[in-house]
This record gives C-alpha cells, sequence and structure tokens, in this order.
C-alpha cells in the first residue's frame, strides 16, 4: 500500500496520507485513495505570506514551494492536488510564515469518493512542541476493527535515528522495538501491519531516540481506519504527559448511540502511574460518576469507556483524568457509534484564555457538507465567561456569540449558526459560501478553557445503516 505523509512546521503540522491500490471494497484502511488539503487561518490583524515546501519520504531536498499571500484574519485551504507536487508523492510538507498561522489537515478520499468515507483531521505543531521523544496513546492493528499508521517527522537540518516501541495494553516489556533514519525535514511513514505486531493488537508507543544513533526532535501523528468499514480518524502524539488531562467531549450512549473510549498512556518510561476519572454531566459541579484509581505500568497504557464507570445512558459531558504527584499521563479521546461515526481528539494538558480553530463550516444542506460544533470545557475553579467570533474566508467577522458562567469541568456549545455567523445561502465557510471557502473561530475567554471542534455531515450509505461520518480536532492556543 502506498504511504503519503505531509508534515507542516511552523507549526509543525504532521498529515498522515495513504493511497489505496483499488476502491472496490469499503475498507478504510486497504481501499480508500486517501488525499489531503491544508486548511489554514491566521489570528494575526496584519497581512503576511506562508510558503508551504514538500519533502519526498526519505529525502532532505524539497520538490516544489507555494507561496501564499495572507490577508490579516485571512481563512483558506491548500488542496495538494492543486500543487506542482509529481504524481505519486511520498513524503511531507513544512510551512513557514511571517505571521501566526494554524492548519488542520483535512484528509479525505479522493478519486470521486469523498462522500463513501470519513474524513481524518489533525492540528499542527508549534516548532517548540517537538521534542527527542514522543508519545503515542493508542496504537491498533486489527483490533476493534480497525489498524494504525504512524507518521513522524524530524524537524531538525540534519539526519536522525529514532527508535519505536510498541507496548500490548498493560505490558512493561516492548512487543516490537524498531529502528529508523529519517532525513531532515523528512518523514518516516509505518504501518501497524509493518511494525511486526501481533493480530489483534492493542497497545501504546514511544518514539526514542536511538541508542548510539544522532538524536533529534520529532513530531507525530496517527490515523486509524477501518479494516472493514468506512470510519476513518486521526490525532497528534504529545512530547509529554501532566498530572491532569481536560477531556472536553465524554459520551454514553448519548445522540443515538454515540459512546466514548478513552486511552490512556502513562508517559513515564521508568515509573509505573495511578490515575483516577471523574465525570461531568453539564450543569452538574460534581461528578456523575469516577472510575477509581488504576495503575498504568511504565510506558502502557489503560482503554477506559465511561459508560462501564457508570455515566448514565444519554449522558454528554466531560471528564478529568487525575494523575498522582508526579505522574505522567497522557490521553487520546475516540468516539465511535452504529451509525458509522467514528473521532477523536487529544487530551489537553491545560486550558487557553484565547485559541483558535482553523476549521470551521456550516453547510445550509447537512448531506453537501460538513457542519462544526465546538465543545468548550471550563478547567479553572472560577466560572468562565467567553466570547466566539467567527471570521470567514475574507478575514470579516461573520458572527458571535457569549458563553456566560460556564462552571469548573463542564462544557457549553457553540456553532456558527447559533451565533448567527451564516450568510444569505445559509452557509459558513463552504465552497457555496458568498465570501468563499474557509471559515475560522476564535474564542477569547476570562478563564482558561479547553476547546474541541466536531466536523460532520450526513451520509446514506450502506442500505441506510451508515447516516453520519464526523472527526474532532483541537483548537491552537493564542489569538
Amino acid at each position: 500500500m502506498k504511504r503519503r505523509l505531509l508534515i507542516v512546521s511552523l507549526l509543525s503540522l504532521v498529515l498522515v496520507l495513504a493511497m489505496g491500490a483499488s476502491v472496490s471494497a469499503q475498507s478504510a484502511t486497504n481501499d480508500a485513495p486517501w488525499t489531503s488539503s491544508i486548511t489554514y487561518y491566521t489570528p494575526s490583524t496584519t497581512g503576511g505570506q506562508m510558503v508551504v515546501s514538500y519533502y519526498a519520504e526519505g529525502s532532505a531536498t524539497a520538490v516544489d514551494a507555494q507561496t501564499i499571500d495572507l490577508s490579516a484574519k485571512q481563512a483558506g485551504s491548500l488542496f495538494i492536488g492543486n500543487t506542482d507536487v509529481p504524481a505519486g508523492f511520498e513524503g511531507a510538507a513544512v510551512i513557514s510564515s511571517d505571521v501566526p498561522v494554524v492548519a488542520v489537515n483535512v484528509q479525505f478520499a479522493s478519486s470521486g469518493l469523498s462522500g463513501q468515507y470519513g474524513r481524518l483531521l489533525y492540528s499542527g505543531f508549534s516548532i517548540d512542541q517537538a521534542a527527542e521523544t514522543f508519545f503515542i496513546p493508542t496504537v491498533l492493528y486489527q483490533r476493534f476493527g480497525s489498524t494504525s499508521m504512524i507518521g513522524v517527522q524530524n524537524v531538525e537540518s540534519f539526519d536522525i535515528d529514532v527508535t519505536m516501541k510498541l507496548y500490548a495494553a498493560g505490558e512493561t516489556t516492548p512487543t516490537a522495538t524498531v529502528d529508523q533514519n529519517i532525513k531532515a525535514q523528512s518523514s518516516w511513514v509505518v504501518s501497524a501491519a509493518e511494525l511486526g505486531l501481533p493480530a489483534n493488537f492493542n497497545g501504546s508507543a514511544t518514539i526514542e531516540p536511538q541508542s548510539g544513533g544522532v538524536a533529534g526532535r520529532v513530531v507525530a501523528s496517527v490515523q486509524e481506519t477501518d479494516d472493514s468499514g468506512r470510519g476513518a480518524y486521526a490525532f497528534e502524539g504529545v512530547a509529554q504527559g501532566s498530572e491532569t488531562v481536560y477531556m472536553a467531549s465524554m459520551l454514553c450512549d448519548a445522540f443515538g448511540g454515540q459512546n466514548s473510549f478513552y486511552a490512556v498512556q502513562n508517559a513515564s518510561l521508568v515509573d509505573d502511574a495511578t490515575v483516577t476519572i471523574d465525570f461531568y454531566e453539564p450543569g452538574n459541579a460534581t461528578p456523575i460518576a469516577s472510575k477509581a484509581a488504576t495503575t498504568i505500568p511504565a510506558g502502557g497504557k489503560i482503554s477506559v469507556n465511561p459508560c462501564n464507570e457508570g455515566v448514565p445512558a444519554g449522558t454528554s459531558g466531560s471528564a478529568v483524568i487525575s494523575g498522582e504527584v508526579g505522574d505522567a499521563i497522557i490521553a487520546i479521546g475516540k468516539v465511535k457509534a452504529p451509525n458509522g461515526l467514528a473521532t477523536s481528539f487529544v487530551g489537553e494538558s491545560a486550558g487557553a484564555m484565547d485559541s483558535s480553530s482553523a476549521y470551521i463550516r456550516w453547510a445550509d444542506n447537512h448531506y453537501n457538507e460538513f457542519r462544526a460544533f465546538v465543545a468548550v470545557m471550563n478547567v479553572s475553579a472560577t466560572a468562565a465567561d467567553c466570547t466566539a467570533t467567527y471570521y470567514d474566508a475574507t478575514g470579516n467577522i461573520a458572527g458571535s456569540e457569549d458563553l456566560l458562567d460556564i462552571a469548573q469541568y463542564n462544557k457549553v456549545n457553540t456553532n456558527a449558526s447559533s451565533a448567527g455567523a451564516l450568510d444569505t445561502n445559509g452557509e459558513f465557510g463552504t465552497g457555496a459560501s458568498v465570501a468563499g471557502t474557509g471559515g475560522a473561530l476564535e474564542l477569547s475567554c476570562d478563564q482558561p478553557v479547553v476547546t474541541v471542534v466536531r466536523l460532520t455531515r450526513r451520509v446514506d450509505l450502506d442500505g441506510g445503516s451508515t447516516t453520519l461520518f464526523g472527526e474532532d480536532y483541537n483548537a491552537t492556543a493564542g489569538n
């Protein structure tokens, strides 16, 4: 199977792409022909310029570069098919800019099949988020109906050597260990099927400097795709853990069978960690359920379903994962539903008073395009007041909404429709929008919050059993 990795650096944004050899079945892992678009936004009040350089996998020489002029507060997208990158390209891209830019990779099935499979979304990294050691909280190989593909980018100007260790859930000894040299600015993209893992593997991974090799900083992201189905989602790796992780989305049999699943990894390579999880419903400052203290071995992970921890069916809320003093915890949240929905996002170690979300859409017809729904969780002990401001493709304010009196650990929601940001066509940010394709959100609060954006689209596939595609991504701190 061909692989393609697109990684952006200003922001180092990791974009993992896989190219399927055929499209005769309904396997997002084996048959969907993936392509990509970089969706970007500058929160700057002045214009600037952004350059996107493309590097073939295993090469430190750029094969093409695109220059894009940016207006203040501009939102837009760059489709890789509209660049001069040669056909069959496999590699990485690096974005640099003279003004702040936030970006999200939007990966979708090509060859006219974009509405036949779910989309994969993941956010960009700032360069200071790169590190010599990176953690992947969940890696699957033909487990839970999914298989993982991992992309690792070298952000240095020199070649480096890394070691990937893969741990089965609950184990302290790696199931597989793989060494790899990565060229400067280039990437390594590897499927779980190529890592020497047994079928039905469920675990986590660490990316570390190779013993005796040249050390350097990396960033990483992961995509997971259905082995026999249309679902696809992606998330970023994390450079370090924290004692507390905030999950802005927590579902138990909500909205027609949507359920959250948390992968919680111990980021220490030496010591065990002990975690508890408190689950909250909107408007209730007291947890409605809790997971008792559980030990996670060094480098290992546990999997948690809120429904199995006493959360009532129908709940849509938030959660707080807490370690003991000195513990280093990382978490990924996933959502699955029998109607085809499959999403993922990264748990946050801290909130931000200001943030930007680069990929916001609202289609008048939910079957034609995506709609973005934004979850905002207050992680402060003081009630939070926020203002959500929506910017269209031209950089103009299309609408805004006040989110007031958000209690500690509670979440509220906003979208372009409720904020009055829709144009005369009933659209925001879509190809049918009056302002053109591109839309973004800036969130300003008086207390730190964490923000997760979900984009969904209605479909009618598989005899009516697949009715909803969706995917999550995290907002980027700073406006």
